[in-house]
């Protein structure tokens, strides 16, 4: 990474000195200053652009090495927890064996699982948009720096959209639960305030 620092920062030297050979060609010596003030600064900043740079490829290769250790423990750890949310969601559907208070509390858990799954997917999924994103900003991206970001950022909405749709679905059981209890206990309430009515009716 930090060859491609340094690498990069002489390609794009070379790629101001022959801007400012094509612009003396096409736009005379007024563009052909401009460029070649442009080539003279990058010049005198060469050391110290290449230097902060290295730094910042030094740190991104640290972070690339700690998201492929996460990432790895997450491939196995997505697989248990797509095992669960699959083990929850059956038992919620379960009239027959759990109550509509225990329904619900898989439910919740199941909700609560996806939610922290996606929070990882994104966190991965992000972590390699912003190294593309760092990898780009050290020297003029070429179309295939930018094709790679653009995919990258695609995946992040995608992994949003996604996620999204099949969370409303979830959310949809849960509340689905939720009317359930809340029509079970009126209508306890309301058998209660009868049974009531009906003792202070037979009192009188």
């Amino acid at each position: 990474a930090q060859v491609g620092v340094v690498v990069g920062n002489i390609t794009d030297i070379f790629s101001n000195l022959g801007e400012a050979v094509y612009r003396l060609f096409t736009e005379g010596i007024g563009g052909f200053k401009d460029s070649l003030n442009e080539a003279v600064e990058g010049m005198k900043d060469f050391g110290e652009t290449t230097r902060k740079e290295m730094a910042q490829a030094n740190q991104l290769e640290k972070d690339r090495l700690a998201l492929q250790i996460f990432e790895r423990e997450a491939i196995v750890e997505k697989a248990k927890v797509e095992r669960d949310l699959m083990e929850l969601r059956l038992k919620a559907r379960d009239f027959e064996k759990f109550s509509s208070t225990e329904r619900l509390a898989f439910m919740r858990e199941a909700n609560q699982l996806a939610a922290e799954q996606l929070e990882k997917d994104l966190h991965v999924a992000k972590e390699k948009l912003r190294f593309q994103v760092e990898e780009n900003s050290f020297s003029k991206s070429t179309q295939e720096n930018l094709d790679a970001e653009a995919a990258l950022e695609a995946q992040v909405f995608q992994i949003q959209r996604s996620n999204f749709s099949e969370r409303k679905r979830m959310k949809s059981e849960e509340q689905a639960i939720v009317k359930e209890l809340q029509a079970a206990n009126k209508a306890v309430t309301d058998a209660e305030i009868k049974a009531t009515e009906d003792k202070i009716e037979a009192g009188q």
